[in-house]
């Protein structure tokens, strides 16, 4: 009997639960010959609330009459945290829901490069999920940890300007059920849970942090709830991906696509140019940002344009210090609500410490206080 595509989402919670029965029935249907024989796994990716694994695939016969879409060499898994705290901190948050519901409902629709999906399903009462996605390959994951480069920043934004390009004011994205919105209740419900974990995030990381930067983490702090406020208030709603850094970007050579973007478990409904400022804040190299925020803020406006979506430039400027925050607001909630790693650390530092740079190089501050 063939279990339901529900009934294997709630087997997989860790990369130990991966065999060859499974990928058959995540990748069926096949014909008589298309029948694995062997697969090779290795965990990759540097997430913090899910698992990646790279499936290796060996399959019966030499036939190439398969297309490669359809018998893959190759298949990427995603799953479940093996980390108990950030499969809760998932669960409180809708992370898995996330990222099923935008394969699920809007993935087709959006107009940037993302993996193709063989297998998707959850089981919500168990906090389970799995994906098995197309392998980008040759791509290499964006290096955090250091910054991008000026060719990775134009990449990046671009893709932001075609993502909220194909979702600008559609009414298809705020209907549907897994998206937040930025009413009121919600505003005070985030208000206070930064609050709450601000003082542990500045107990780990404060000795870390410049003077400058510590006193921008206060300031931001006194001021969260003027932020949020100020942050939802946009006449403009598209789809966001939420968490739009290097570490869920993959830059390929030929034959993979310049860039795919990955990891929607934080996609929702809101201010697009939440993602531009939530992107250089937290990827670009803080020396580098001055100079590189009026072209990189230049090419959104104008691949917005290519898409006939016509905004005044003072607008972006506007939107992007109102939102200069956003990659901070991150680097607190989650520091404190996932698994604490050594590279989770210093990445959370690296996206704390850029944030408070551009929050000091535009005019959030007088913008928001």
């Amino acid at each position: 009997m063939v279990a339901s595509a529900k009934e294997m989402a709630a087997e997989i919670l860790s990369a130990n639960g991966i065999d060859i029965d499974w990928i058959s029935r995540a990748l069926a249907p096949r014909s008589d010959q298309d029948i694995i024989t062997e697969i090779d796994s290795i965990a990759i990716g540097t997430g913090q609330v899910g698992e990646n694994v790279r499936c290796t695939l060996r399959w019966a016969g030499s036939s190439t009459a398969t297309p490669a879409d359809i018998r893959p060499n190759s298949i990427v898994l995603k799953l479940p945290s093996l980390d108990a705290a950030s499969r809760a901190a998932a669960a409180a948050t809708r992370t898995y829901e996330r990222e099923v519901g935008f394969y699920r409902d809007a993935a087709s629709k959006v107009a940037l490069r993302i993996p193709a999906i063989y297998f998707i399903e959850e089981d919500r009462l168990n906090n389970t999920f799995a994906l098995a996605m197309e392998d980008i390959h040759p791509a290499a994951q964006g290096e955090q940890l250091i910054g991008c480069t000026t060719q990775q920043a134009r990449l990046a934004v671009e893709a932001a300007a075609q993502l909220h390009g194909s979702t600008w004011n559609a009414s298809w994205v705020t209907d549907l059920d897994w998206v937040d919105t930025y009413d009121k209740g919600q505003v005070e419900q985030r208000a206070g849970l930064v609050a709450n974990l601000f003082p542990g995030f500045m107990d780990r990381y404060q000795d870390q942090m410049t003077e400058d930067e510590r006193a921008t983490c206060n300031w931001f702090h006194d001021n969260i709830k003027a932020y949020l406020y100020a942050a939802g208030g946009s006449d403009v709603t598209a789809l966001v991906h939420g968490d739009f850094r290097l570490d869920n970007m993959l830059f390929g050579q030929p034959p993979a696509p310049p860039l795919t973007v990955v990891d929607w478990q934080t996609a929702s409904a809101g201010p697009p140019m939440t993602d531009v400022a939530y992107f250089v804040g937290t990827s670009v190299e803080p020396s580098n940002q001055a100079e590189m925020v009026e072209p990189l803020l230049r090419l959104y406006h104008d691949s917005l344009e290519t898409q006939t979506i016509s905004v005044d430039r003072s607008w972006i400027d506007h939107q992007f210090a109102l939102r200069a925050p956003a990659g901070l607001a991150m680097a607190i909630v989650a520091s404190q609500i996932v698994g604490q790693t050594e590279r989770g650390d210093a990445m959370f530092l690296v996206m704390a410490r850029g944030s408070c740079h551009l929050i000091d190089v535009t005019s959030t501050k007088t913008l928001i206080s």
